[in-house]
């Protein structure tokens, strides 16, 4: 039990020990590298999503152009008032 205490006391001073090494510029210098990472990887799961997002509307549009090639025109306009619902839904708050 006591080298558990010994080990609790002494940890908060090397944490702090090791705070004081670093100078407030290396901080703010390692906080900035730090954001930029997380704002690169926040993008690009963003990016990602837009682009799934587009391909499934791409998808949807050829399969609206083949229906419409076969004069299914019925299919084509429910499926047109099916995107404007969702669209509707998404932009809704």
């Amino acid at each position: 039990m006591e080298r558990l205490t010994a080990f609790l006391s002494y940890l908060p001073s090397a944490f702090l020990t090791t705070i004081g090494i670093v100078s407030l510029a290396q901080w703010s210098m390692l906080a900035g590298i730090v954001l930029g990472v997380l704002t690169y990887r926040l993008n690009k799961s963003h990016k990602r999503r837009v682009e799934k997002e587009e391909e499934k509307r791409t998808a949807i549009l050829e399969d609206l152009a083949a229906r419409a090639t076969q004069h299914n025109m019925n299919d084509v306009v429910c499926t047109l008032q099916d995107m404007a619902r969702t669209e509707k839904r998404r932009s809704t708050p």
